[in-house]
């Protein structure tokens, strides 16, 4: 899926390097995710900043010394917590609760957070290149001048999403539920595919005008490689309106 392939989990040993006076968050994460998920049942009234952790350092199998990159915080606890410009580029977000959390202009490339919860994420001017959002909840969700290339929101739910502005090069919607979605001053011709995605009628009946290719457009995972179904995008041409070409006029 474009790019965005499963990867072992890397285990992490957080390697606080710079002064954390009182940041007993960190603390928690570096108790794993049970105890940190723990913590947060037992503190529902407390906002999450992990702000201690830009600039930190950690120690990974495979980057030593990598800013974030793939930490391994599958399942957890983030709803509402203030993530603003933090680097997690290829952290491992599987399935974690991210609702309502604040992400503005973090840098997110390649990370994963398939089936995550992020509804009502702020995601504005985030860097999202390559992440795996298959099967996450990002209803209501602001991605507003967001780098999205390559993404990858199969059967994802954007209901509701925040799209305007954002860039959308390569990006995969199959299946993805985009009812209620703004892509207001967003090229949507740009993305790969909208195979079978849930879209409403305006930006359906644009993009089968004008981009019929990506309604029939899918992910070939032995090719690795978009392809056409052609006998689909025959039906599809089928369906769009034929333009009557403009009349000549007659010479005098």
């Amino acid at each position: 899926m474009i790019g965005c392939k499963a990867v072992g989990a890397v285990t992490v040993l957080l390697a606080i390097t710079i002064g954390c006076a009182g940041n007993g968050q960190i603390a928690k994460l570096k108790s794993g995710v049970e105890g940190w998920n723990r913590w947060r049942q037992e503190n529902p009234g407390v906002r999450p900043s992990l702000a201690g952790l830009v600039g930190a350092r950690l120690d990974t199998t495979l980057q030593p010394g990598a800013t974030y990159y793939g930490i391994n915080l599958k399942g957890v606890n983030f709803r509402g917590a203030d993530l603003k410009a933090a680097d997690l580029g290829e952290a491992k977000l599987d399935s974690a609760n991210l609702d309502s959390a604040v992400l503005d202009n973090a840098g997110l490339s390649v990370a994963f957070f398939r089936g995550a919860r992020l509804q009502g994420a702020h995601l504005s001017r985030a860097d999202l290149s390559g992440a795996n959002f298959a099967g996450a909840s990002l209803a209501g969700a602001n991605l507003s001048g967001a780098i999205l290339r390559a993404a990858d929101f199969e059967a994802a739910d954007l209901r509701r999403a925040n799209l305007s502005g954002s860039f959308l090069l390569e990006a995969n919607f199959a299946s993805a539920n985009l009812q209620g979605a703004n892509f207001q001053k967003t090229n949507i011709g740009k993305a790969a595919s909208f195979y079978k995605a849930k879209l409403d009628p305006d930006v359906l009946s644009e993009i089968r005008t004008k981009w019929p290719k990506k309604l029939a457009t899918l992910w070939d995972e032995a090719k690795e490689d978009w392809v056409v179904d052609d006998t689909l995008l025959a039906q599809i041409m089928k369906s769009v309106p034929k333009v009557a070409p403009p009349e000549q006029k007659q010479g005098k």
